[in-house]
Parts: C-alpha cells; sequence; structure tokens
C-alpha cells in the first residue's frame, strides 16, 4: 500500500490596500476555495468601493500569493456581469 500525499488546497484571497504601490497601507484578506468565488466578491467589493467614492482602494484577488485578478480586471468583471 502506498501513501500519496494529498493536494495542497489552493487558497483564493481578496486583498484591500490603501495604495497600489508602496510600503503604507494595510491589508484585509477574506479567503475562498474557488477561483470564480472570490473574483465575483473582489468585483463587487470594488464596485462598492468606487460608488462610495473610495477610489484609493485597490482589490486583487491572490492564489497562494500570487496576483490572479488585479484591479483593472475585476473592474472589466463588475461591469460586464452587473
Amino acid at each position: 500500500m502506498s501513501m500519496t500525499k494529498p493536494k495542497p488546497v489552493k487558497r483564493y484571497e481578496i486583498c484591500v490596500r490603501r495604495f497600489q504601490n508602496g510600503a503604507n497601507g494595510g491589508r484585509t484578506k477574506w479567503k475562498y476555495s474557488t477561483k470564480i468565488k472570490a473574483a465575483m466578491v473582489a468585483a463587487g467589493y470594488q464596485a462598492a468601493l468606487y460608488d462610495c467614492g473610495k477610489t484609493d482602494l485597490y482589490v486583487y484577488v491572490t492564489e497562494n500569493g500570487n496576483i490572479v485578478f488585479e484591479a483593472n480586471q475585476l473592474k472589466e468583471i463588475a461591469e460586464r456581469e452587473c
């Protein structure tokens, strides 16, 4: 009987930063198990921030630390789906 290692679970995180670049600004993270859930929630969150006038916040989705969707891509998703 051979034991195989279980596949690592992918975690997609929604991150919100005050500024796109630079050391200032904290991160807030929410974790999801699928990429589409994370993208849809992030796109809606970013659209709501823009509607409230919070255009200085930068929303993006990461997978295990690598950026999957950036703010511009999320904006396109929100415009297409809403």
